[in-house]
């Protein structure tokens, strides 16, 4: 079924006046079994940088990750530039039982006050998890996560 979830904001805060820091590339490198490349990508960011929902929009076409997203290890801009290895598993087709129907999921985002300042529309077939990331994609302009993405709780379609 179709449901609704309340993500709470806070107003964004701005930028804090302290040294600025360099940008560094983190390279992630997709590997099959068999420990070929088959594809990269090249994510940049500040230290600290979380990269983690972006792993999976490079997947190469034919490929899956080998892990869900949530099993991957947490992948963060360093001081410097690195190289992460993503483990990938031939993709697979889709089993032979019944349809099921995907249904939407509606994020609120909610002000201290309790008046909603946007929302967004997920969609998924019931008991796939979103990522929390997309949830930080869609915050409105003005606002930011009144916590941490981590702390999100996990959003599973219904």
């Amino acid at each position: 079924t179709n449901q609704t979830v309340i993500i709470p904001l806070v107003a964004k805060t701005t930028a804090s006046s302290g040294p600025a820091v360099a940008a560094t590339t983190t390279t992630v490198n997709y590997e099959t079994p068999d420990g070929k490349i088959q594809g990269s990508a090249q994510l940049v960011g500040t230290p600290g940088t979380p990269f983690d929902h972006q792993v999976q929009e490079y997947v190469p076409d034919g490929w899956q990750l080998a892990v869900s997203v949530s099993e991957l290890p947490l992948i963060i801009a360093q001081d410097t530039n690195q190289t992460v290895i993503i483990p990938l598993i031939a993709k697979t087709t889709a089993s032979s039982g019944p349809a099921v129907a995907a249904t939407t999921t509606t994020v609120n985002y909610e002000t201290p006050d309790g008046k909603i300042q946007g929302s967004a529309q997920l969609v998924g077939t019931p008991g796939t998890p979103f990522d929390r990331y997309q949830v930080q994609e869609y915050v409105p302009a003005g606002w930011q996560l009144a916590i941490p993405v981590s702390e999100l709780p996990l959003i599973i379609a219904q």
